[in-house]
């Protein structure tokens, strides 16, 4: 997004936070709602009162002094999460490049039923860290963005150091990040320099996740005490050294499924482009560059041909992983091509079904379990935050029915989504 187009957007989005509603929690009562809990893989038809920011029983015999809906025929969810995103824009195949700030990508998390997004490595990470900062000092003035988390920085050899565990430890100190982000392999870390960073975060009792770029890598990394490794290796299934060392450590797995598959499957199958949140977050020309290889940069071409050849891989070694009991979570690796901020977390939950990761687990993987990796309090159960997606569909009979968004609470409010993007 450039020129007049941006300074719009950005005024649009200054308006919105204006007039917008206070951040205050709102007092409602969604009834006759099919409550969808991934913890205990149960849907109940039941109320569901706001109050304080938080969910509540209802109380028969106090006098309802809150606003109601009418939820007949629709499904509460937990808040998703998003545990790969790069929220500097998104790029599309013809070489157009819409440029998002941390703050626009939070929008349009929320537009898309995302109420946190997790980056891991942002060019001007001292400018996230100012992100985060505001919208914890300043609430009111940010109610209407996606909770931001953050690495800063991700480790490789362009900030090596001699000392690499001291340096992780004197960085958390500094900038307090969520999570350490470490690339391993080729212009990244050496195995030496990776286990002494890895040490380091765990002895500030701070994850890590720690990019791959081979099987061989990744069985370091989980060796080495890493919490998470993201994305596969396309060349080949995994193989079962490496698969049997995984199960057995318990490490998670951020496959990053819509980043490693997507541009392949929007191109073969131009249906997905038709998505009411897609249609809201871009206008129709720069998704009709997805159905135009002839206007496709060298880079997207040679995506393109990677991952029609990788995606098979990438699908068998999910489904191994996920037979394995290998923990699992959502993470879409937006910035990337093929991916849309926001959209791309539902794309990669329909893509882990597809591959045989039943659907209750690929709602908690973006739901209550990634709300466990952040530490964040997540779920539908009394007493719990009342961050909650409203579908039109059932989830758990096909997991796109995520996209079918009636609604959006955050931090107790129902959103506006119509404010968070721009008019098309």
């Amino acid at each position: 997004m450039h020129g007049v187009k941006m300074r719009k957007f950005l005024l649009s989005a200054l308006l919105s936070m204006v007039t917008a509603a206070p951040a205050f929690a709102d007092s409602l009562l969604l009834q006759n709602a099919n409550v969808v809990d991934p913890k205990s893989r149960t849907i109940q038809k039941r109320d569901v009162l706001i109050l304080d920011g938080r969910i509540k029983t209802p109380n028969p015999k106090l006098p309802k002094t809150y606003r109601t809906m009418n939820m007949s025929g629709k499904y509460i969810i937990p808040g998703l999460i998003d545990l790969h995103v790069h929220c500097s824009g998104n790029p599309f195949p013809d070489g157009e490049h819409e440029d998002l700030s941390p703050e626009l990508t939070a929008r349009a998390m929320l537009f898309s039923g995302v109420v946190a997004y997790l980056d891991l490595f942002y060019g001007d990470f001292a400018q996230i860290f100012r992100s985060r900062k505001l919208q914890q000092t300043e609430p009111s003035q940010h109610h209407q963005e996606a909770d931001i988390y953050c690495a800063g920085t991700g480790w490789g050899n362009w900030n090596l150091t001699k000392d690499p565990q001291a340096a992780v430890v004197s960085y958390i100190d500094r900038w307090k990040p969520d999570v350490i982000k470490l690339i391993y392999g080729r212009e990244g870390l050496d195995k030496a320099n990776l286990l002494k960073a890895i040490k380091g975060a765990n002895s500030k009792k701070v994850k890590t996740v720690v990019h791959i770029g081979s099987w061989e890598h990744a069985q370091d990394a989980i060796e080495g005490g890493a919490t998470a490794v993201t994305h596969f290796f396309d060349d080949e299934v995994i193989p079962p050294t490496v698969l049997r060392a995984w199960a057995k450590a318990k490490t998670i797995s951020i496959p990053t499924m819509a980043a490693q598959c997507d541009l392949a499957n929007l191109t073969a199958k131009p249906v997905l482009l038709k998505n009411p949140i897609l249609n809201g977050l871009e206008p129709s020309s720069r998704l009709s560059s997805f159905l135009h290889e002839d206007k496709f940069t060298k880079k997207a071409l040679e995506t393109l041909k990677w991952q029609k050849e990788d995606r098979s891989n990438n699908m068998k070694s999910l489904k191994k992983l996920a037979d394995a009991h290998v923990p699992i979570l959502a993470g879409s690796d937006t910035g990337n091509l093929g991916t849309i901020q926001g959209f791309s977390l539902h794309r990669e939950i329909k893509i882990m079904q597809d591959a045989g990761y039943p659907a209750w687990d690929a709602l908690a993987s973006a739901t209550t379990r990634a709300a466990d990796f952040l530490g964040r309090p997540s779920g539908i159960r009394d007493g719990d935050v009342a961050e909650l997606v409203i579908l039109d569909a059932n989830p758990i009979q096909d997991i796109a029915n995520t996209m079918k968004i009636n609604g959006v609470v955050h931090h107790g409010n129902l959103i506006d989504r119509s404010s968070l993007v721009p008019k098309h």
